[in-house]
């Protein structure tokens, strides 16, 4: 596709094809997603999956979760708490954090697959004494 201004719609108009638009990740997807994250023995495979899935979570960029560290999660009676960005890349600027719980699905964190795969994350991230304020969705180790 052309990038400079003024070409795009010369570009669609010759080529018969619509802009890229940004969309949604529907959430048959991230199911699948989920899955992978959960059955794989590939850490990395899982740290990945696991950013997408909790940025899918809290409604927010998944570059936004990449930036979420380790010490920022907490797993609770009520659900998972964390310190969400307030803008993009705004963790790693310093910038202020909103607080969020995210609560259980159906209300029991066993059934839940979402807080499972992060509190496999978190559990690897600590067994691998990695410095809680290392990046929880970062490759690494």
């Amino acid at each position: 596709m052309l990038a400079a201004a003024g070409h795009k719609a010369v570009h669609v108009e010759r080529d018969g094809a619509q802009s890229p638009k940004r969309l949604p990740i529907p959430a048959e997807f991230i199911m699948q997603v989920l899955s992978v994250g959960l059955e794989t023995t590939d850490g990395e495979l899982a740290r990945r999956c696991g950013g997408l899935v909790w940025a899918y979570v809290i409604f927010n960029r998944p570059g936004a979760a990449a930036y979420m560290r380790s010490r920022v999660f907490r797993v609770t009676a009520d659900g998972v708490t964390c310190l969400v960005p307030f803008f993009k890349d705004g963790m790693r600027q310093g910038a202020k954090r909103i607080a969020t719980t995210v609560p259980y699905a159906a209300g029991d964190p066993r059934a839940d697959k979402v807080v499972r795969l992060l509190r496999h994350l978190l559990g690897d991230h600590a067994r691998h004494r990695r410095d809680p304020a290392e990046r929880l969705f970062a490759p690494g180790y």
